[in-house]
């Protein structure tokens, strides 16, 4: 149950985070195609993120938590890395170039963690990650977007 709770709170960070990132995005001129599919797929991700997280409601009998957790941790991480991979190649798709800043920094920790939880089934691990991740969220937001403008 801590798992599914403080993921769920991680997500809410990171709606939150990519809606901003997003926002400047709302006078770009001539859009291609690679970025608008670009773009879309972080709130379809997020959405696949959110679904994976918690069980289907209209089952019948007990729900558990932590068997659904480590049922759907391979897919939810898989969604996850897919969607930092999108976040991290940004700047290569709207600029033509992939600059190694603190935002892909971010980026490939992230990744790193998404990776490793994908293959692992380790509680332990799964509790560090859950744990660190929304503290590394609002590390990057804050770090890397604290202007409100």
């Amino acid at each position: 149950v801590t798992l599914v709770l403080v993921w769920m709170f991680s997500l809410l960070l990171i709606l939150v985070q990519s809606w901003w990132a997003l926002f400047d995005f709302r006078d770009h001129q001539g859009w291609t195609l690679l970025q608008f599919a670009l773009i879309l797929a972080h709130p379809t991700l997020l959405y696949l993120l959110c679904v994976l997280l918690l069980p289907d409601a209209g089952t019948d009998g007990e729900i558990d938590l932590r068997a659904n957790y480590f049922d759907q941790a391979p897919w939810f991480f898989a969604s996850a890395a897919a969607f930092t991979i999108f976040s991290a190649l940004r700047p290569l798709v709207f600029d033509g170039a992939l600059p190694l800043d603190a935002d892909r920094l971010f980026h490939l920790g992230f990744l790193a963690v998404a990776l490793l939880c994908m293959v692992q089934r380790n509680e332990r691990l799964h509790q560090l990650a859950a744990l660190t991740v929304p503290i590394s969220v609002s590390a990057y937001a804050g770090l890397l977007f604290f202007r409100l403008t």
